[in-house]
């Protein structure tokens, strides 16, 4: 429902200023206008799928790190106890 309503908006608008013999110079802010107004959107969905990423994602990636320590050290100790040949 919200992209038909931008995507009715974006359309009409324009049309709207073109049937009523409006200015031209509105025609050319009427990009910015919709950039304003569509920018507070934006940042609200970055944020929220930040935070979802983090809500549900959080745990597995403290796990993951948790698994790669112990694989790092896992190497290290493989590594240092594996006999030199020289």
């Amino acid at each position: 429902m919200f992209r038909l309503f931008w995507c009715l908006l974006l359309t009409a608008l324009p049309i709207v200023f073109l049937l009523i013999n409006a200015d031209p110079n509105i025609l050319k802010s009427f990009p910015v206008l919709i950039i304003v107004l569509i920018m507070p959107v934006f940042f609200v969905a970055a944020v929220k799928t930040l935070q979802y990423l983090n809500q549900n994602y959080g745990r597995i990636m403290a796990h993951q790190r948790e698994q790669d320590k112990r694989l790092g050290l896992e190497d290290e100790e493989t590594v240092m106890a594996a006999p030199q040949t020289a």
